[in-house]
């Protein structure tokens, strides 16, 4: 079956992750180094015990979006406008087999599942790269922890931009777990999806 070619371009600052379930230990170094490098740690190339256990977070992190089919994933760190915190931002793509033969046939089925699924919000825009339709979510989960139970929130912005030519749609996700920082998140997500673009076939 012919599949779609698409790209984005990320901000300065995301790094790749491996989508593998056990990634091999050069390719954890690597991810580490890569890391710190991204944080702007003066000596990225000399890991510590806790840059280590941070590129093993960071890959199981990939994996899980590797065993749910996407096809890239990047996380960054930068800091909050607003208070001194960190803000983790996960970026996702993934290629959805979706059998339309008309862009608008695709995206009114986004809708209608999204409805269904009572998405927190939907609505239909155009990209550079033609229409297409954001979704917003929210999960809410407990943790326990020392200081005992702590209820994170994680929250998304997905981006469903159907072929034009081919019966497939690219979904870009960008999620964090920051719910102080989700609408500096959500911008951010916006400006990434601008930089969509499928490839000439």
């Amino acid at each position: 079956m012919e599949s779609a070619s698409c790209s984005v371009t990320l901000p300065a600052g995301f790094v790749e992750l491996p989508r593998e379930r056990t990634p091999s230990v050069d390719r954890l170094i690597q991810l580490a180094h890569e890391w710190q490098a991204a944080l702007g740690v003066e000596n990225p190339a000399e890991l510590t015990e806790g840059s280590v256990q941070t590129a093993a977070m960071l890959a199981a992190t990939g994996a899980a979006a590797g065993v749910t089919g996407s096809a890239h994933v990047s996380a960054a760190i930068y800091r909050s406008p607003e208070a001194s915190r960190p803000v983790m931002v996960l970026v996702s793509t993934y290629l959805e087999e979706t059998g339309h033969s008309a862009v608008t046939e695709a995206l009114e089925s986004v809708e209608k599942l999204s409805a269904a699924k009572k998405f927190d919000d939907v609505r239909r825009v155009t990209l550079p790269a033609g229409q297409a339709v954001l979704v917003e979510t929210a999960h809410s989960s407990r943790h326990d922890t020392p200081a005992g139970p702590v209820t994170v929130t994680s929250r998304s912005l997905s981006a469903w931009i159907p072929s034009p030519n081919l019966p497939q749609t690219a979904v870009i996700e960008v999620s964090s777990n920051n719910a102080e920082d989700w609408a500096h998140v959500s911008g951010l997500a916006k400006e990434i999806f601008q930089t969509f673009s499928w490839d000439e076939e």
